[in-house]
Formats: C-alpha cells, structure tokens, sequence
C-alpha cells in the first residue's frame, strides 16, 4: 500500500495518540481539609504526605508527571493584616497567577481551621468560580490543572460551608 500524504499525517497522529496513553501515566491524591475541630488537613501526593500547619489557606503545584511537590504557599487569612504589611490575599493570588503561567501543573487548594474571615473580595470571587462554598471555619478542597496561559481548569472539588466541617478527596486518580 503507498502512503499519500493524508495518509501518512493520519499514520502519524494514530501513533502520537497511542505513544501518549503509552507513556503516560498516573498519579493518585487524597486531600483532606478540616476546620477548626475537625482533625489535621494534608495533601498525599502518591505516597508522600504533607501537612498543613497553621490555619488559612494552602496551595500545593506540582507536575503530575514526577509527583513530587514543587511550589507551596501557606496564607493565614483568618487574622486581619497589619498596617504597612502586604495584604495575605493579593499575595496567594500572585502565587496562584505564577502557577497559571507553568503548563500542566496541578495546583491543590486546602483550607485548614479558617481561611474565610479576611480574605479579599478578589480571592473570594477567584475561589467562588470553582463552585466553592464559603463559610466561618467551613472546609474545602480544591484540585486545578494550569494551561500555562495564566488559566486553570477545574479537576475535583469538595466543600462544606458548614462551621468544623471536614471534607476530602480520598483517593483520586490523575491520568497524564
């Protein structure tokens, strides 16, 4: 059979398809999130565990393709900000922008005890579009997938607005 050159492109995306389910792979997460009576919040990226000390909000980066954290950022937005002190909100959203621009990142949002009180309206209405309910000492989780132009898409989420609540994601499988 000769190959004319439509052919010869189908020939070449087929195998593009299939050496990329081939050499693809999995990566598996639990996330659980806890208010302030609710227990530890931690992030398992395959087997590796990571806490979250402290209260607020928590977001994890990493490329799903070699599983090992690469970015973290911790914010306590439960106390209000100091006078000449940057405000916590505008610091975890320029964390989140640098995140958006890297390719295929995975990005996992964890609230512990309380991250609701002092947030800004610009990280609440970035938080809000990904069907998140809010609440005092409410728990939520949050797994995003970035596209390297400053956009993420939405991959798993849980919430519960309701005070000491808990939430997870427990496990959930991530094929690249």
């Amino acid at each position: 059979m000769i190959l004319n050159k439509c052919n010869f492109l189908l020939f070449l995306l087929v195998l593009i398809n299939i050496s990329h389910f081939a050499f693809g792979g999995l990566v598996k997460l639990s996330i659980r999130s806890s208010g302030f009576t609710g227990g530890d919040s931690w992030i398992y990226i395959d087997d590796n565990k990571y806490m979250i000390d402290g209260r607020g909000i928590t977001a994890a980066a990493f490329l799903p393709s070699n599983s090992r954290l690469l970015y973290m950022k911790t914010c306590d937005t439960y106390i209000p900000n100091k006078k000449n002190e940057k405000n916590l909100s505008i610091d975890f959203l320029e964390f989140i922008k640098e995140i958006g621009g890297l390719k295929n990142y995975l990005l996992t949002i964890v609230s512990n005890d309380e991250s609701f009180n002092n947030m800004n309206s610009d990280l609440l209405q970035w938080i809000s579009k990904y069907d998140i309910s809010l609440g005092f000492r409410g728990s939520y989780v949050l797994i995003l997938q970035s596209d390297g132009l400053g956009n993420f898409k939405k991959i798993a989420s849980a919430s519960n607005a309701t005070a000491d609540s808990s939430v997870s994601l427990n496990p959930f499988i991530f094929s690249f």
